[in-house]
């Protein structure tokens, strides 16, 4: 009577719901969480780590903006705010369009019982202006200070740092603003809202009465509530118009000539200059989408003269895309399909039009026409026009009946079958598919990984699934709020032979007369809904949960299962198991942490038809080579019997 397994020595395991967890693959799962492949191997996946302290607003778009003259700038776009990335003090800056009130570069004019000081401690600039508030002093003006005169004319907000020594409540401390010095009869009287302490923290506040603060003077810090002795440090104060947009409206952009070009479809389409941000010039129409292609600024689904034309393309004049009228400018409708135009995706030389119903070729046919839409698929278009991400030579999207491959030719195929009961089956799907415009996608062309992130039992993405498009394989992350992608490089000037003397072909890993040089790929940098960016660096582990199923490993007839044997390293891990396809498990077995390879084995002895391992562990790190249960078939036991 001889015991033998029943192997799963492939962990180049996926997900794959959409068949009975009995007809998988040995080397499926139907359930696994926070997994990756690793040299074949199946390990915890990677976590993020923070990148700069939380923006204001909803991050809502990430790109490379690269300027005429050579400088290259990150720019993050909120549902409010626009920031660069420096580099040099890891940090968001506040490009917001509007103007500086106070750089808080110095000390202010102090009321008794306060001393402010320029400090070192500072998110801008080279100082920051800290306060210390003595336990004698009780409420009002802590502090003034008079700036050059600023007209405030279209400002809806102040945004500013700040940091307390102690935790306050909104309202507690306030800015003032006024027309006259020492703001001793304020125009704006802001509260600040509650802070954690020793913590800097990035400030919006609405401006009570903007229509009356045109030339404000002075500023001023304001203790509303006597909390006692404590420090309070400010920042870089500014007047913005911010963007008014919600986190139903994408917001999409890129770079023509000297400009980075956007727009939010609640907005007037803007530019940003350098630092500056205005509105794009001509009189654009507000739209939905918005592209670059052919030298020209392309939009689609635009509102015109306050009608919306849901199926319009239109388009600036070549070369010059702040003019929308005379010259090539134009739109065209294309109402052969019923569906709205959702978003436009560049593939090579050729650009797409993505309808709810169907996709178009943007065909460039020149002269004052300019545009030709072809009709190449009809029937499968786009609901989240965010999904539609490019691959190198084709498309992956996220339809309403399923992921599909789309190859610009009438090729289009689906690449999410294995989960297709999670993303569309009426009966069975977990994304809520009422906010279509919150489904994000990111494809990463370094890992071959496309990432999409959706809404499951609440209106803010927070389900991540992974497709690895090498291996055909899909892999599950749950509590991930994204509401943006976006891919980082650290910026640097192109390296040289002359520069690069002593470093052999042999020595390099990257191209010469490129920014990419050795150990300079691209980080994927991710937006919450919490205002906090992170980064997948790659290396970083920390203790989310990695969850891995077996298949349901079926037997002729009932047999004995002796064991589980699992080879893994690294991290402490439970075991448990489940003999009616994942309803209910065992008790788990745990297994203790070994630096090196082990087979753990887990003795069962039980007599069953069918058994389904579970893997689980909150460890930093584990690698597993293989999960296999050992069993005596029913024949050999009956054999064995009969002698």
């Amino acid at each position: 009577m001889r015991k033998q397994p029943y192997s799963q020595s492939n962990m180049a395991s996926g997900l794959v719901t959409s068949l009975d967890p009995t007809l998988i693959s040995a080397k499926d799962s139907p359930n696994v969480l926070n997994t990756r492949l690793s040299r074949g191997l199946l390990a915890k996946d990677f976590a993020l780590t923070p990148f700069g302290l939380p923006v204001l607003g909803y991050p809502m778009l990430q790109d490379l903006y690269h300027q005429d003259d050579g400088t290259r700038s990150y720019i993050l776009i909120t549902t409010t705010s626009v920031y660069i990335w420096d580099g040099t003090v890891s940090e968001w800056v506040d490009i917001t369009e509007g103007l500086d009130i106070e750089n808080c570069e110095a000390a202010w004019d102090d009321l008794a019982n306060v001393v402010s000081s320029a400090v070192e401690d500072a998110k801008e600039g080279t100082y920051a202006t800290k306060f210390a508030i003595a336990e004698a002093f009780t409420v009002g003006r802590a502090a003034t200070n008079v700036i050059s005169a600023v007209n405030l004319d279209g400002v809806t907000h102040v945004h500013l740092w700040v940091k307390s020594s102690i935790a306050l409540n909104a309202g507690d401390i306030q800015l003032l603003l006024d027309n006259t010095a020492a703001c001793v009869s304020p125009l704006e009287t802001l509260d600040i809202p509650a802070l954690e302490a020793n913590t800097w923290t990035r400030v919006s506040i609405a401006l009570s009465n903007p229509a009356a603060a045109l030339a404000i003077i002075s500023v001023g810090l304001k203790v509303a509530v006597d909390k006692g002795a404590m420090d309070i440090t400010l920042d870089h104060i500014r007047g913005v118009k911010e963007l008014t947009g919600t986190i139903d409206d994408l917001v999409s952009g890129e770079n023509i000539n000297d400009d980075y070009v956007f727009t939010n479809f609640v907005d007037v389409p803007k530019k940003i200059e350098g630092t500056t941000i205005s509105n794009l010039g001509g009189t654009p129409p507000k739209a939905k989408w918005l592209t670059v292609f052919a030298n020209r600024v392309v939009l689609c689904g635009v509102e015109a003269a306050g009608t919306f034309y849901p199926r319009r393309v239109q388009w600036s004049d070549a070369g010059t895309h702040e003019t929308w009228t005379g010259g090539t400018s134009g739109w065209v409708d294309v109402i052969d399909t019923n569906g709205w135009a959702v978003c436009l995706k560049k593939l090579g030389s050729t650009c797409f039009l993505y309808k709810t119903d169907s996709i178009w070729e943007l065909s460039y046919v020149g002269g004052t026409r300019v545009f030709n839409p072809v009709l190449i698929v009809n029937s499968i278009g786009v609901t989240s026009p965010a999904t539609v991400q490019d691959e190198g030579r084709s498309h992956l999207l996220f339809s309403t009946n399923n992921v599909y491959r789309f190859d610009g030719t009438i090729n289009i195929n689906p690449v999410g079958s294995q989960i297709k009961d999670l993303l569309f089956e009426t009966a069975t799907k977990i994304v809520d598919s009422s906010y279509p415009y919150r489904i994000k996608g990111k494809y990463v062309k370094e890992e071959h990984f496309y990432y999409l992130v959706v809404p499951v039992d609440s209106d803010t993405p927070n389900t991540l699934f992974r497709y690895d498009t090498i291996n055909d394989i899909w892999v599950r992350k749950n509590t991930q709020p994204i509401t943006c992608w976006g891919e980082f490089q650290e910026l640097s000037d192109p390296d040289t032979w002359v520069e690069s003397a002593g470093v052999t072909w042999e020595d390099s890993e990257g191209p010469w007369l490129s920014a990419s040089l050795i150990g300079s790929a691209n980080v994927l940098v991710v937006g919450y809904n919490t205002g906090q960016m992170y980064q997948d660096t790659r290396a970083y582990l920390d203790s989310s949960e990695f969850t891995f199923e077996t298949k349901d490993f079926i037997f002729a007839h009932a047999s004995r299962v002796t064991e589980i044997r699992v080879n893994a390293r690294k991290g402490a891990f439970y075991v448990s198991y489940s003999t009616d396809g994942g309803v209910t498990y065992s008790a788990e077995k745990t297994f203790a942490y070994q630096d090196d390879w082990s087979e753990y084995c887990y003795f069962l002895n039980i007599t069953t038809q069918r058994i389904r391992a579970k893997i689980r562990t909150t460890a930093t790190n584990i690698e597993i080579r293989s999960i296999e249960p050992w069993f005596i078939p029913r024949q050999k036991s009956i054999n064995s019997r009969r002698f």
